[in-house]
């Protein structure tokens, strides 16, 4: 079912971008997928902030019952960017929600994200802080064919503030290793051309770290269009073209695997 952000019951103070629900909370599948709007955080600093949940918790009360890891986010079982858009999972009771956790850890939760990539040989030194890419990025395969590959990486934060990510290989810098996450990430990434300097990608990930997606692209030269943090060239006043737009998951009941999937803008 797809209830319209008109549907959703207003607060009386924000009038701001508004979710979309695909899927809603039932005695058998006790959770709720929503699409989040480009511009609204994904969870409230405090109760009562406007947010993706706090929106869904209005339309389904039973949300607030569920203990998560932050008493404010409730059944929140992941978080998006506020500038992007697509599919959140919230759970609906505890018995979800902790099973949902377990599947995370066991990489059982799959998630799909899918990107306008501008092609930019030239991005990791323009940002700074890369390593060498040994995988590379062959344009002329690019240009002739669908390309897939799989990129792997620790990571550490960057910059003032830690607002942005850096791949870590090991063996480099030895600042860089220690600052390492001390795990490795995984980006399975299809792309395909869909203009000149254009390609979009497909990206999926099993676990995942903060700008995972979007500093892997820009590691490959394929930085995401309107990413005012990875992207070198980002134009001004251009939104990030960058969606969450499938998720997949075991279901807790036994029966199969759940999926859904967003319609993204061709």
């Amino acid at each position: 079912m797809s209830v319209n952000s008109a549907d959703i019951p207003p607060d009386g103070k924000n009038a701001g971008p508004r979710i979309k629900i695909l899927h809603e909370p039932c005695a058998k599948e006790p959770f709720a997928v929503i699409v989040k709007p480009r511009g609204l955080p994904s969870a409230p600093l405090r109760q009562g902030d406007d947010s993706a949940y706090t929106q869904a918790a209005r339309l389904y009360p039973i949300l607030d019952e569920v203990q998560g890891r932050k008493a404010v986010e409730h059944g929140l079982l992941h978080r998006l960017d506020t500038d992007t858009e697509g599919l959140l999972l919230l759970a609906a009771d505890q018995d979800f929600h902790d099973a949902m956790l377990a599947f995370q850890a066991d990489g059982k939760f799959i998630k799909t994200y899918t990107a306008d990539c501008q092609i930019e040989p030239d991005c990791t030194r323009r940002l700074g802080g890369f390593p060498a890419n040994d995988a590379g990025i062959k344009l002329e395969t690019l240009l002739t064919c669908m390309h897939k590959y799989t990129v792997s990486s620790e990571f550490r934060f960057f910059g003032p503030g830690r607002k942005s990510v850096r791949p870590v290989t090991g063996g480099g810098n030895s600042y860089a290793d220690r600052k390492a996450s001390g795990t490795v990430y995984s980006t399975r990434i299809l792309t395909e051309q869909t203009g000149p300097g254009t390609v979009r990608a497909t990206c999926v990930i099993s676990a995942g770290f903060r700008h995972q997606v979007r500093c892997h692209l820009a590691w490959l030269g394929l930085p995401v269009r309107g990413d005012r943090i990875y992207n070198p060239v980002c134009g001004q006043g251009d939104f990030l073209h960058f969606w969450a737009s499938g998720m997949e998951f075991p279901d807790p009941a036994g029966s199969g695997k759940l999926s859904f999937r967003m319609d993204v803008p061709a």
